[in-house]
């Protein structure tokens, strides 16, 4: 039998998820202290760039979902916007900033496994998740279910409507969450060229 999840073990796991996206921030920071990069200064430039441009995509994309969710979350099934194209599009921009903050790193090696690790992650929190909502709101989440998928956004089901109610406050939230993901960005530009100056030793390579 199913474990029961209730509010105070969702509250849980999303500690854990959130502890866990600190530990690949860390992590990161720390890598690139003490790898050097195979590739050249053109490809970097491109790697941060994109990794730039998908940070940001997560952060607007993490906004447009609070905005929906923020006055409901849990207290009612939400499947409008960006939860008409897939069921989880929080989590799906959270992995899009979690494989641009590997992209930052220099590393195709490091954004897979950081991207990899974040999926198996949200994956584990989901299906927790998907377990408190079968409870509480069936049958119109078993509905919800069949018509939308739980990460492939599908851009024929779009569904809103002309007002919704949102809560300011998480929206500071999630901007907050936002700035710390986009923080990297400096920190790892300073720690590079502390490492290229020989502050830091690099330990090996990575491609």
């Amino acid at each position: 039998m199913s474990e029961s999840i209730d509010h105070t073990s969702l509250s849980r796991t999303q500690k854990h998820r959130k502890h866990f996206l600190a530990l690949i921030i860390a992590v990161s920071l720390v890598l690139v202290s003490v790898i050097a990069p195979r590739w050249d200064g053109s490809v970097q430039s491109y790697m941060h760039g994109i990794g730039l441009g998908l940070i940001c995509l997560a952060i607007l994309g993490r906004c447009w979902c609070t905005l929906y969710i923020a006055a409901k979350k849990k207290t009612a099934l939400v499947t409008i916007g960006p939860y008409s194209l897939c069921r989880n599009p929080l989590y799906v921009f959270s992995l899009i900033g979690t494989c641009g903050l590997g992209l930052l790193t220099g590393s195709f090696v490091l954004t897979a496994f950081f991207t990899l690790s974040a999926f198996l992650v949200f994956n584990w929190v989901i299906l927790r998740e998907e377990r408190y909502l079968a409870k509480n709101f069936s049958p119109e989440y078993q509905d919800y279910c069949f018509r939308t998928g739980r990460w492939l956004p599908r851009l024929s089901a779009w569904r809103d409507q002309a007002h919704i109610e949102t809560r300011p406050r998480l929206m500071l939230i999630t901007l907050r969450d936002g700035a710390c993901l986009l923080a990297c960005w400096p920190i790892f530009n300073l720690l590079a060229e502390a490492r290229l100056s020989g502050v830091f030793a690099p330990l090996f390579t990575l491609p």
